[in-house]
């Protein structure tokens, strides 16, 4: 909270703080820097990636080139390709995978903080199994390895997450 005064601060008289610098409406314009921020983290391994089509052509040309001017380019030489989610089991199980811990934190970041308890309580037992076993294996991932967990959430959200998981 205190970095987030300090910001505020010293943007108060800053006259436009927009956020979606030239084009309406647009935050983001590719997501491909959250790729490459997860595929450097992971320099050794084969990343197979389920198609993209705004983000592929992005990654090929940030990959490429062993130097950007006189600067080494520090994702030349990650290893992934792009393939068809219908041709591999991988993939599928994957989006699946993704897709609930989206409605994961898609809940984390509705729900107030003192109503984690009383959703627990009114769970049924099948959905209390549920959530003990999605921690499992997410404490299993964190075990093996702490990057496989990559969290951008505020600190209140991941404090209702561990509330949630434990």
């Amino acid at each position: 909270m205190l970095e987030l005064t300090r910001l505020l601060s010293i943007c108060k008289d800053i006259d436009n703080a927009e956020l979606t610098f030239n084009d309406k409406d647009l935050l983001i314009d590719s997501f491909s820097h959250f790729y490459l921020n997860r595929l450097n983290g992971f320099r050794n391994s084969q990343h197979l990636l389920d198609e993209e089509d705004l983000v592929e052509p992005h990654l090929v040309l940030s990959t490429k080139n062993e130097f950007i001017g006189d600067e080494k380019n520090q994702y030349y030489g990650l290893n992934f390709k792009f393939i068809k989610s219908e041709s591999n089991i991988e993939i599928q199980i994957s989006d699946i995978i993704a897709g609930i811990i989206r409605s994961l934190y898609s809940f984390i970041e509705q729900v107030e903080f003192s109503e984690i308890d009383s959703f627990i309580e009114n769970s049924t037992e099948l959905q209390k199994d549920n959530i003990k076993k999605l921690s499992m294996l997410i404490s299993k991932s964190v075990n093996e390895c702490e990057g496989f967990i990559f969290r951008t959430q505020p600190q209140m959200d991941e404090s209702k997450m561990y509330k949630l998981l434990s």
